[in-house]
């Protein structure tokens, strides 16, 4: 088994890139039934590979195995994790998408710690959406490019 940095790295890679094919086919369909759980599962499973290569870096050792995303957040170090929400916070300002939401919801919340409490187990829980109990995770994107940009920034040559 490969469980290296850049391993989990390009697996949350071909994840991410999953989600912005079927990112797009929502867009283009508006069709939340068909399209809407299978987003929020890879996204969130991108994220989750994203914080677990994080992890690798910094620890030298495997991360745990949780599919929990606050607790992995929490697992980083400080420098991290300021690194992380700056960029996120960048990327959710610029994000056109996000804006639309905000003025459509006013008191949708999209501090950092908050929407890492709310999108905690999304994984587990949008890939049973028929069980019902799901989470929000409106600010997936600029999250998941938060992190990807900080590896990239630790590690240029992982293009």
């Amino acid at each position: 088994m490969n469980y290296t940095a850049e391993a989990v790295y390009r697996t949350g890679n071909q994840f991410f890139a999953a989600s912005t094919a079927i990112s797009e086919k929502l867009s283009q369909t508006n069709d939340l039934q068909l399209y809407l759980a299978s987003f929020v599962t890879n996204m969130s499973l991108t994220i989750e590979l994203y914080l677990k290569s994080l992890y690798i870096l910094h620890r030298e050792k495997k991360p745990p195995l949780s599919h929990d995303l606050k607790q992995m957040y929490n697992a980083l170090n400080e420098e991290n994790k300021s690194w992380i929400k700056n960029q996120y916070n960048h990327y959710l300002n610029i994000d056109e998408g996000i804006k639309v939401m905000k003025s459509k919801v006013p008191e949708m919340e999209t501090e950092l710690e908050v929407v890492l409490i709310q999108i905690y187990k999304a994984f587990v829980k949008w890939r049973y959406n028929h069980e019902g109990n799901l989470t929000s995770f409106p600010t997936s994107g600029p999250l998941s490019q938060a992190l990807r940009a900080r590896i990239k920034s630790l590690k240029p040559e992982w293009n």
